[in-house]
């Protein structure tokens, strides 16, 4: 049965929420302060982050929410969650702990953007920034499409046959990848990683550093919304299919989960993703002498070309001219958000049972690992 509770409608209410629980839970509590002063009256900006079970437990399961922003609210109601039903006695017995990193990017969810105050993706940070970047042959023509606007938005009309122009010309595949792989050039476009590591990634190497020493197999979920269908779960598995992490997380989530992720996509091919955090992650873990397994998961919402064009109205927001219509940014701003964060019973509810049933699953395989 839904919990009406779990869900809240800003970044602060998600946080006092998980706070209380923490407390509750009796949860071993970590606050980084956000650097940033531009934020909404009285609001704290924090990552924070929760562990319960045994401290040296061998078996540790991550949860982040929040990469992406406003794609927090259900990763932060799926921690809030666990934190109120888990029994903590059986987490004992079993040797697990878990670990959940609530608002990995405070500023992009306070402000209902994708991306951190310096118009940085987090979720393509995560890239060794002493070696030269090497650019999407499309993403010079990606990055003027997507610019494309007027005082009212973008220039819908214009975007698309552009873009149609480029599919034609390269592939939907390669025009896809363009889009979301990630580049490191344009700091006011699409999928911009940044030029150095962002406060975000320094701060969750330093949680990683203090809690992944000593254990001996690391689950890892990012939660995410977008992909897929209305609620339900899309499995992104990064590792390489022949190697142990992933036949790990295979039998915690199936075969077929984790192979069926290309589907989601309009083009029928994953992009080829740069700086992603659960690579980071998974980085971290066996750095520390740790089994990763992880994915990121997805929970759809609508139509994949709303997405596309969700990119480039967080683009427009983040640049908008400064006559803009405050009517029209505040209806930009709502439609972005709902796409990303439906917040309807029904999705609510399908994200929160398919949630928990992932959470069990990875729990259940970390007992047995």
């Amino acid at each position: 049965m839904l919990d009406a509770a779990l869900f809240h409608a800003s970044y602060a209410e998600c946080r006092a929420a998980f706070l209380a629980a923490a407390a509750a839970a009796d949860a071993q509590m970590l606050r980084f302060e956000h650097p940033s002063a531009r934020r909404p009256a009285s609001e704290a900006l924090t990552m924070d982050a929760a562990l319960i079970g045994p401290a040296d437990a061998k078996h540790l399961l991550v949860m982040s929410s929040g990469t992406h922003g406003s794609e927090g609210f259900v990763g932060s109601a799926l921690q809030t969650d666990t934190l109120r039903r888990l029994d903590l006695s059986a987490l004992m017995r079993q040797d697990i702990a878990i670990l959940m990193i609530h608002g990995v990017n405070p500023f992009g969810w306070s402000h209902h953007s994708r991306t951190n105050e310096n118009q940085v993706d987090l979720n393509r940070n995560f890239v060794d920034f002493g070696r030269p970047r090497r650019e999407h042959p499309l993403s010079e023509a990606i990055q003027r499409v997507s610019a494309l606007s007027t005082r009212d938005g973008p220039d819908f009309a214009a975007i698309s046959a552009d873009m149609q122009t480029l599919i034609q010309a390269h592939g939907l595949p390669a025009v896809s990848d363009a889009l979301q792989c990630g580049q490191y050039v344009k700091q006011d476009g699409v999928g911009f990683g940044g030029f150095t590591p962002e406060w975000s990634n320094v701060t969750l190497h330093e949680i990683w550093a203090r809690f992944f020493v000593g254990r001996a197999v690391i689950g890892l979920i990012d939660w995410h919304t977008g992909l897929g269908q209305y609620g339900e779960p899309v499995f992104l598995c990064f590792d390489d299919p022949q190697g142990a992490s992933y036949a790990l997380a295979a039998s915690w989530w199936g075969d077929e989960a984790l192979a069926a992720s290309n589907q989601s996509y309009q083009s029928g091919t994953r992009p080829i993703y740069s700086g992603l955090l659960i690579v980071a992650a998974a980085q971290a873990a066996r750095a520390a002498g740790a089994t990763p397994v992880g994915a990121v998961v997805e929970f759809g919402t609508f139509d994949p070309l709303q997405a596309a064009q969700c990119l480039w109205i967080d683009r427009w927001l983040r640049n908008q001219p400064v006559d803009a219509d405050p009517d029209k940014v505040r209806a930009l701003d709502a439609h972005v958000l709902h796409f990303f964060y439906p917040n309807e019973p029904k999705w609510n509810e399908t994200a929160l049972t398919n949630g928990r049933a992932i959470i069990d699953r990875a729990i259940a395989g970390l007992a047995t690992a």
